[in-house]
């Protein structure tokens, strides 16, 4: 069975905004087997208040990390950009839950992240088939999440 294409995941510009340093103070958590440092669930949103958990870059690797909430975050559907401006090891400025994806037929758009079906809103389902990649200017891999779609 061919596996799905790959989707291109727009934190607008991560590989060119990543900060230098880390301003991240979390353990180095776990790594699934593409290799992504996890030290928070961008499902459950396991950050404390302030911030969201989301895909970063830290020291120019991919990880997912607490990173800063936007100070209007872009709602489930709405436009959005891949980074907070200028707020060092930050996301996407979509709300809590949700990140900023686009493909090539679509702009950029939040979309609630997932594992399963009931995590998501009415009318949608967890697409946990298709491949998103996130880069960063010292590697990318596969993110091991699904979107409501």
């Amino acid at each position: 069975m061919s596996r799905p294409p790959i989707a291109t995941l727009l934190i607008a510009a991560l590989s060119s905004a990543c900060s230098s340093s880390s301003t991240l103070a979390v353990d180095a958590g776990s790594t699934p087997d593409g290799g992504i440092a996890i030290r928070c669930d961008v499902v459950t949103q396991t950050c404390p208040a302030g911030q969201r958990c989301d895909f970063t870059c830290d020291n120019g690797t991919l990880v997912i990390a607490c990173t800063p909430e936007a100070a209007t975050p872009s709602q489930v559907g709405g436009s959005c950009s891949g980074r907070d401006a200028g707020a060092p090891g930050s996301s996407s400025t979509c709300m809590r839950g949700a990140g900023c994806f686009a493909t090539s037929t679509k702009p950029a758009s939040c979309y609630r992240y997932c594992r399963a079906g009931s995590e998501c809103p009415q009318g949608t389902t967890c697409d946990t088939t298709t491949t998103f990649r996130g880069v960063c200017p010292n590697g990318s891999a596969n993110l091991p999440v699904g979107l409501c779609r």
